[in-house]
């Protein structure tokens, strides 16, 4: 090395160095741009997974129509949205909707049925899910509700019973568009299963309603005296007939004995015709009603 050459050497070398630590710089500082995106995500995902615990546990012990109305208000209240509506389909054709809890601000307001004609429940109940992060007025300019809810974003979920039949939808809808619409449909995503199953749940219990309605009314045509026992042999069910006939009010029979509708000295025979119908599935026997003034009636007796 010579003195002529020494000065520029030095020169390059403090550029290399200058380059390297600018380099370092920049790399440092990439490494904290990742390192405050990663703990930005890990931040939400803390806060969506903290929002699903929430949800859940004050929803878990409900059932029907209160835990209709109980997520309904939750999603208003916890999500980024005004509006959450959860509907049932009124018929197999995918034409009318009728609420089960509509909420709005984290309160319940009235039910309403709608027509799904061109509006975008309409697209989530078709396609299995439905997302307009912004003006879903202008896309459904013909379905008012959503200018007078003054609705600006959307995003549904179809709900399906347990054959794949589409029974229902979940949706929600804000003002201002949806910013964190992956998050809102993993949400819905979530929850739409467990209210199509108490969808069909409440389905299942109004048939069953509808069913014993219908046997009741059968029952109270008939004019023979019918009545219904439990294992213990107390009366949970009966016609008018038999407070015609034994003059006991409705709730005096509640729960009475089958005996105590016949005399003492019938009570084993009776008690054994009862009991062969329960094992066996059938009996009959003849004998003698005792009504409340202590009169007794002949009458033949059937036990299915």
């Amino acid at each position: 090395m010579n003195g002529t050459n020494h000065p520029s050497e030095l020169e390059s070398l403090r550029l290399q160095v200058a380059d390297l630590t600018r380099a370092l710089a920049e790399r440092e500082q990439s490494m904290q741009a990742q390192r405050h995106h990663f703990e930005d995500m890990v931040r939400e995902l803390r806060e969506q997974s903290n929002l699903l615990r929430t949800i859940i546990v004050v929803t878990a012990a409900e059932t029907g129509d209160q835990f209709f109305a109980s997520l309904a208000t939750h999603l208003t209240a916890t999500l980024p949205v005004q509006y959450a509506v959860i509907g049932e389909v009124c018929d197999d054709r995918l034409k009318t909707i009728r609420t089960l809890a509509v909420a709005a601000g984290g309160a319940l307001v009235d039910n309403f049925e709608y027509d799904l004609a061109r509006q975008p429940c309409a697209t989530a109940l078709t396609q299995g899910f439905a997302y307009f992060d912004r003006d879903v007025q202008v896309m459904f300019p013909q379905f008012q509700r959503l200018a007078d809810l003054g609705a600006e974003s959307y995003c549904g979920a179809a709900l399906r019973a347990k054959d794949g039949a589409v029974i229902g939808l979940l949706a929600v809808m804000d003002t201002n568009p949806l910013h964190h619409g992956d998050d809102v449909k993993s949400l819905l995503s979530v929850f739409a299963p467990r209210v199509a199953m108490e969808l069909e749940r409440r389905r299942t219990a109004q048939e069953h309603a509808e069913a014993l309605a219908d046997l009741q009314n059968v029952i109270e045509t008939v004019p023979d005296v019918m009545f219904t026992l439990d294992l213990k042999g107390n009366l949970v069910k009966w016609n008018r007939r038999l407070g015609d006939v034994t003059g006991y009010s409705p709730e005096e029979l509640l729960n009475k004995p089958a005996l105590a509708f016949v005399p003492l000295e019938e009570q084993i025979r009776t008690a054994a015709a009862i009991q062969r119908a329960f094992v066996e599935g059938y009996a009959e026997l003849d004998g003698q009603m005792l009504t409340k003034d202590h009169r007794t009636i002949p009458y033949h007796w059937t036990g299915a």
